[in-house]
């Protein structure tokens, strides 16, 4: 009869924080973009939502006119104008953040590029070295 024992779980202590750790493979330019990442999708979110807000504010005036400066009647009221105001929001709101998500993929595009060319800067350097294992000796 064979005796086993038992041994308990081991218990993983969680890393909090963990991408903030020293890391020599960590370059500046993945610092920047990761907080161009978050930037931009803070400001698409907030934005966004502020944006459509608002835009489905509306603000009462005693006096309507034309581009022309003829006198109109007054806006819809009611229930139709807040079905208005709720669809102005809602174009808005994508609108603004899909703006802002384009700026915000335009500049990690030239950061990509950026370090593309670092990258490729320094395997011309390192490259020729890696062809002949034995350092040129034989």
């Amino acid at each position: 009869m064979a005796i086993t024992t038992w041994t308990p779980p081991r218990t993983v202590k969680p890393l909090w924080l963990w991408r903030r750790r020293r890391n020599p493979l960590r370059r500046h330019s993945d610092v920047v973009e990761a907080w161009i990442v978050l930037a931009t999708w803070i400001c698409v979110l907030f934005g966004g939502t502020f944006a459509g807000v608002a835009a489905a504010r509306s603000t009462d005036s005693a006096v309507w006119t034309d581009h022309s400066g003829r006198v109109v009647s007054a806006p819809v009221t009611g229930s139709a104008a807040t079905l208005q105001a709720a669809l102005t929001g809602a174009l808005v709101a994508p609108s603004i953040g899909a703006a802002v998500w384009a700026a915000g993929w335009a500049v990690r595009t030239r950061l990509t590029r950026r370090r593309l060319a670092e990258w490729d800067r320094e395997w011309k350097q390192v490259g020729p070295r890696w062809g002949n294992p034995s350092g040129g000796r034989g």
